[in-house]
């Protein structure tokens, strides 16, 4: 594989810098259009009561629609951090109770991987790498040794819209996947470097699906 690093622009600069302001959740949309929604660790949306796989249906009573794209939903999630300052969501809770709740904006601490057991079979672990920063080797091998204590009889590991970021990590994480060897190259316009693996993935133990776009 040939890698290359690309100009970050000031926006993803500041997520590889780890913090922004919102309320930090992970949308993700199903087959039939619905989002759901996934809290980040002691967030703003996990403190006022969303659970993991809670369907957003509106936000400010913008009702959310196949219409709106994803992108455009998350941006109306963040905000300036300030007294007063936030969001009103309407969602459906697992229990089918639609709710609607206020919940203030805060700086969210930026996780470049989710992790959790697929709801749809609990034999199967889920592991989502948003975006390559200096954290992500570290809460990759966190994701894996949790998955690991569930018992888990399989691995998906989720790589599609991943915003990129720093090369030296992603030949890291990659390194827990892949068996030893020159793992990638960097080409610039006078030399080609190789990355060496050195973990080689041997701690896996069972099928791995890659999910890429």
């Amino acid at each position: 594989t040939f890698l290359v690093d690309p100009p970050v622009a000031r926006s993803e600069s500041d997520v590889l810098a780890g913090a922004y302001g919102g309320i930090g959740v992970q949308l993700q949309r199903n087959e039939a259009g619905e989002i759901y929604m996934y809290p980040f660790d002691d967030s703003p949306a996990a403190r006022a009561g969303i659970q993991t796989g809670d369907v957003l249906l509106a936000v400010n009573g913008l009702t959310v629609d196949l219409s709106m794209q994803q992108d455009q939903i998350d941006q109306m999630l963040r905000g300036e951090v300030k007294p007063g300052n936030g969001v009103e969501l309407t969602y459906r809770s697992g229990d089918d109770e639609e709710v609607t709740t206020f919940i203030e904006f805060d700086v969210i601490n930026v996780p470049s991987v989710i992790w959790r057991v697929l709801e749809e079979d609990e034999r199967v672990g889920y592991v989502h790498v948003l975006r390559f920063t200096n954290r992500t080797p570290g809460e990759v091998r966190d994701a894996l040794d949790d998955l690991k204590g569930r018992d888990i009889s399989g691995l998906v590991l989720d790589l599609r819209d991943n915003s990129g970021g720093l090369l030296a990590e992603s030949v890291q994480v990659a390194d827990e996947f892949l068996d030893t060897g020159e793992l990638a190259y960097r080409r610039s316009r006078t030399d080609l470097q190789g990355f060496e693996g050195e973990a080689g993935g041997e701690g896996l133990g069972y099928p791995l699906v890659v999910i890429v776009n």
